[in-house]
């Protein structure tokens, strides 16, 4: 018996080879959550259904193309100990759990594409009246992006959403191979990760009102968070949103400012909250020094919470110093 293990063994060891000789002649990138899986990718597989799931629907979604092609390998593989169909393999979504040091490593690897790959959440399908299609990917942060790959302004629009979304500047040239082949990729991933198919007549919304929604989220998902009501007399020339230890608000007036100044969108009040209702972002009056005023409720990203509190973990050790 201890000869059959001892044989088994040896043949797994040597299908580990295989299949890792295989991920990095197509280059496939493996984060550090699958780290195991990168080292000894039959035996993860192996290990349990839980662990095969995990790996083959990363595959399956970040990498289609070589998934489709190895899909039924891989599953046979896992099946050395588990019992797999290919039919349970679903979409993966990173879920971010992972420490500040293990996040840095991993998006320190990714390229632009990728940076946004990791970061859909879910993937729309909108279809028009003229029978052209876009797409929108809706973010784990809550915010949203346009992806039409016919349009002008394809390069500017996907730095500008990048830096917002993640405070980082990447150079885009789609005149390059690289770029080209990044574009690709994200293309194919997106066809492959649509999760809802809808068209202009079922949502009431066409691409300039889907446009507003998406800056208007982005304005106010990259706001600093206060909990000074002072800040607030002026309410049209706000730059902070105000944060109440669940949600943040920020002035109707100002954000209208802000796209009207900042995007040439001169949007009327009712049209505005009626766009921002489909973000879970709706009008909430507040009483400010006895005046009432229209702020726009939301729920703050885990950024805008942690600037925050390390703003006021600084007050605080400034106050204790003594040095106010």
């Amino acid at each position: 018996m201890s000869e059959i293990t001892d044989l088994l063994g040896e043949y797994i060891d040597e299908l580990n080879e295989v299949v890792k000789k295989r991920l990095e002649v197509s280059q496939i990138y493996i984060p550090p959550c699958l780290r195991k899986f990168k080292e000894s990718p039959v035996s993860y597989l192996a290990l349990s259904r839980e662990h095969a799931i995990q790996a083959l629907s990363y595959l399956r979604t970040m990498y289609p193309a070589f998934y489709k092609e190895n899909a039924e390998q891989l599953v046979r593989l896992a099946n050395l100990n588990t019992q797999l169909r290919l039919d349970e393999v679903g979409r993966w979504i990173c879920n971010a759990s992972c420490d500040e040091e293990t996040k840095r490593e991993c998006t320190a690897s990714l390229s632009w594409a990728e940076r946004i790959m990791f970061s859909v959440k879910e993937v729309r399908k909108i279809g028009y009246p003229n029978g052209t299609h876009k797409c929108e990917l809706i973010f784990t942060s809550g915010r949203s992006f346009i992806f039409d790959p016919s349009s002008e302004t394809l390069t500017r629009d996907l730095s500008s959403f990048l830096f917002s979304e993640f405070s980082r500047l990447y150079v885009i040239d789609l005149r390059t191979k690289r770029d080209k082949e990044n574009l690709q990729r994200l293309y194919d991933f997106i066809s492959n990760s649509i999760t809802e198919t809808v068209g202009i007549e079922e949502t009431s919304e066409d691409d300039s009102t889907l446009r507003i929604r998406e800056n208007a989220v982005r304005i106010l998902k990259n706001l600093p968070l206060t909990k000074d009501k002072e800040m607030f007399k002026h309410p049209e020339d706000a730059y902070y949103a105000l944060y109440d230890g669940q949600y943040a608000y920020f002035p109707r007036d100002a954000l209208i400012k802000i796209l009207s100044s900042s995007y040439g969108a001169n949007v009327p009040p009712k049209k505005l909250s009626k766009v921002l209702k489909n973000a879970n972002i709706i009008p909430s009056r507040l009483r400010i020094e006895g005046v009432r005023i229209t702020f726009y409720r939301f729920e703050p990203s885990q950024k805008q919470l942690d600037e925050l509190m390390g703003k006021e973990s600084k007050k605080e050790e400034v106050s204790e110093n003594g040095n106010v």
